[in-house]
């Protein structure tokens, strides 16, 4: 779950030191600066669409903890009568 902000912040920080880097060198053209922002935005797109949803991750997860807490509670109520 962490892996995609990190991705997203990284993208970002590169983005930045590329419009840096325009303008040091002043060029006149403005495609690059605009090319790579679509990069990054496609990118974000991409990871957006393929990574899980993560409020469906939370619900199994305690879809989960629920269960073993069932099963656990059977296993030490038979205990007893033993």
């Amino acid at each position: 779950m962490i892996a995609f902000p990190e991705s997203k912040f990284e993208q970002n920080s590169n983005l930045n030191r590329f419009f840096q880097l325009a303008r040091k060198q002043r060029s006149g053209s403005n495609a690059g600066p605009f090319l790579s922002s679509g990069v990054v935005w496609l990118t974000g797109r991409i990871l957006r669409a393929a990574s899980p949803r993560f409020g469906a991750l939370v619900a199994e997860e305690a879809n989960r903890k629920a269960y073993l807490r069932h099963i656990h509670s059977r296993y030490e109520g038979q205990g007893k009568f033993i």
